[in-house]
């Protein structure tokens, strides 16, 4: 374009000083006689500069002949000739010059092919990519635990990581594509990674106890749970055909990075299998109770899905969204979920079969439990009264958490066997944000149920941040595009809602001043939980101290009594030391009680108290109205505590209270929390 134009103007520039000695009639004719010698020519050139370069070259000829005709005397050829030498010196041959130098430069950085279309330039705004291949043990450590490792080599590279579908058991091939230095970085990234993998320790083996009833979920239908245990640990799993009293002990040959996650992963899966023995036992009873009749239906409760309580994403469905921001899941990561299908099929193809007066509901009251068809497919599922209206009932289809309006002649009742699986729609709702003017809009609904994906059975992330007894607040992420999207955040980012001044507390949660922290401890084990009534029985891992004892925090209400057992090793047992009572099944779970109580220090000072329930940490008390310090605590039942009062930096015990001695000549306060109530 540069050379171009230099062209056009010098060729300009030249033409006028060859005219410049003709008359204006005569001038103004040689330029439209060039002018129409060389539109043809002109009109098919590649650009506009090269067409003025041959609209001033056809000038320039033009007006060459003209001066030619004109000149006169020998004498002014000669002058004028000289005259076109200087211009041409002047003009022309520094066109040449950089002519000649910007060939050069374009050769030799091969940027020539820049100029067509799908060419290197083409190449580099789109950006590039890179191919290689990686070993099929390696995957799994460039994955990550639910591809948490992949996403955050793609989120600081910038990068695109992508994996082509290969057979299991075969390397497999990385397709890295962005920006050169984005894909030059997560390369280099990935590459590391595959060294950490084969640049390990000499592999070691670890024997796991798994109960025989856990081997056929650890294996999983054609061998594929025990498959993705492989892949995502990086360990080999061995599982032996034959066991003895009960149990298999199950090979885990890796390193011991590899070896902790597998055992983590069978753990789980074992603790899954128990909460479903547990759950079979429980309609074992039942039906051993009255085993000649049907056990009416009010006699039969409903089992609920639960959210886990780790601090962990995982998989679930958006299945409806309410008007008031309720969020119903659905999760996908048990079996259960497996099931809803069938129970759907099942049942559509039961009470689909049966006539206007067969298996009638009885009395129907707001908030039983029936079987109806949805409006909008006319399946049959389970659900639950919400509203009674002359002959219509308004339902909520528990399994997915839709409501629909269901004529009175439509519903039937809920055959026992129904009862089983458990409910699958978790109520939720998103945690730290609460709509703007205090109300749901339904523009706000409508972004709502699009940013989750609600109803479209797409895979969402979700973490449970505040665990509420009706309704817990979770975070959902959509990893489904190549940004993820937080949901609260974009619906803050919309408008449609703003943060919360402070967290707020799930459905039936006791406020923070009302918690009792209480310390849970085992003492040996590879792998110990702890499950109970405060914690819908599911499995919460203890944390293993550098003592070696496996040990738990937990915060609990205020004035409860709480039962709990340990789960060591995918056994549940109990503490012999702690206090027990009977579990029903013929043996013990451990029993915790909890009351709160209060300490005061009168005095204009500041005050603050420390003591064994703290680690001796010390702990603020609150000035009262009076100038005394007050300080409630909320503490395990049964239990004895030594304290003592900070005041102004000097550690101080109070005389008209029970006292021991401590170990440095002095005495500390005691505190019993006495026994549990009636």
């Amino acid at each position: 374009g540069v050379a171009h134009t230099w062209f056009a103007v010098s060729f300009a520039g030249y033409s006028y000083c060859r005219v410049a000695v003709l008359s204006p009639s005569t001038r103004c004719a040689a330029f439209v006689s060039a002018l129409l010698r060389s539109s043809t020519r002109a009109a098919r050139a590649p650009s506009f500069t090269h067409a003025c370069s041959w609209i001033a070259a056809a000038a320039l000829l033009a007006c060459g002949q003209e001066v030619q005709r004109e000149s006169q005397s020998s004498e002014m050829k000669m002058a004028w000739r000289g005259y076109q030498y200087m211009l041409g010196m002047v003009l022309l041959v520094p066109t040449a010059i950089v002519v000649t130098m910007l060939w050069a430069w374009r050769r030799i950085r091969g940027a020539r092919g820049a100029m067509l279309e799908g060419g290197p330039a083409r190449q580099l705004r789109q950006g590039t990519s890179e191919e290689f291949t990686i070993p099929a043990e390696a995957v799994g450590y460039v994955i990550g635990r639910q591809g948490q490792r992949v996403r955050e080599m793609e989120r600081t590279s910038g990068a695109r990581i992508r994996f082509k579908d290969q057979q299991d058991n075969e390397d497999k091939i990385v397709v890295i594509s962005g920006s050169t230095e984005a894909v030059k970085t997560a390369s280099e990234r990935v590459k590391e990674c595959v060294m950490k993998v084969e640049e390990k320790e000499t592999d070691v083996s670890v024997g796991v106890p798994v109960p025989v009833y856990a081997i056929g979920r650890l294996i999983g239908r054609g061998g594929a749970n025990i498959r993705a245990i492989q892949r995502e640990s990086g360990a080999k799993v061995n599982v032996p055909s034959d066991g003895s009293e009960g149990t298999v002990e199950c090979e885990v040959v890796g390193s011991a990075v590899e070896i902790d996650r597998a055992v983590a992963l069978i753990q789980e899966s074992i603790q899954q299998s128990e909460l479903s023995r547990r759950r079979k036992a429980v309609h074992s009873r039942q039906k051993t109770r009255k085993p000649a009749t049907t056990p009416p239906v009010e006699e039969i409760q409903l089992v609920y899905s639960q959210l886990p309580l780790s601090n962990d994403f995982f998989p679930a469905f958006v299945s409806a969204v309410d008007r008031d921001g309720t969020i119903w899941l659905q999760r996908v990561d048990g079996s259960d979920s497996a099931h809803l299908d069938q129970l759907v099929d099942t049942m559509t193809n039961d009470y689909s079969k049966l006539g206007p007066e067969e298996l009638l509901p009885g009395e129907i009251v707001e908030g039983g439990v029936v079987a109806a068809p949805f409006p909008h497919d006319q399946n049959w599922y389970r659900a639950r009264v919400v509203g009674v209206a002359d002959s219509t009932l308004q339902l909520l289809f528990l399994d997915f958490g839709d409501k629909a309006s269901v004529e009175v002649a439509m519903v039937k009742s809920l055959r026992p066997q129904y009862y089983r699986l458990p409910v699958q729609a978790i109520p939720c709702r998103l945690s730290r944000i609460q709509p703007t003017g205090g109300s749901w809009s339904d523009k706000a609904i409508e972004l709502l149920d699009s940013l989750s994906l609600c109803a479209t059975w797409k895979v969402v992330m979700v973490m449970v941040e505040v665990k509420g007894e009706e309704r817990s607040e979770i975070k959902i992420v959509d990893t489904t595009t190549d940004k993820d999207i937080d949901v609260a955040e974009q619906l803050v980012e919309e408008g449609m809602a703003e943060w919360s001044m402070e967290r707020p507390l799930g459905d039936g949660e006791d406020s923070p001043d009302s918690k009792v922290p209480v310390t849970l401890e085992w003492v040996d084990g590879r792998s110990v939980s702890v499950a109970g009534s405060f914690s819908e029985w599911e499995p919460v891992p203890l944390s293993r101290t550098s003592s070696g004892v496996y040990q738990g925090n937990l915060s609990l209400p205020s004035e409860g009594c709480f039962q709990y057992k340990f789960v060591v090793d995918g056994k549940w047992t109990y503490n012999p030391n702690q206090p027990t009572v009977d579990d029903g099944y013929g043996g013990y779970n451990n029993v915790l009680n909890t009351r709160t109580l209060s300490l005061e220090w009168n005095t204009n000072s500041e005050v603050c108290v420390a003591g064994t329930f703290s680690n001796w940490q010390p702990v603020p008390m609150t000035k009262k109205d009076g100038g005394s310090y007050l300080s409630t605590l909320d503490l395990p039942l049964e239990s004895s505590f030594e304290y003592k009062f900070v005041v102004d930096g000097q550690w101080k015990h109070k005389d008209d209270m029970p006292v021991v001695n401590d170990p440095f000549g002095g005495h500390n306060n005691i505190l019993s929390t006495g026994s549990p109530p009636p």
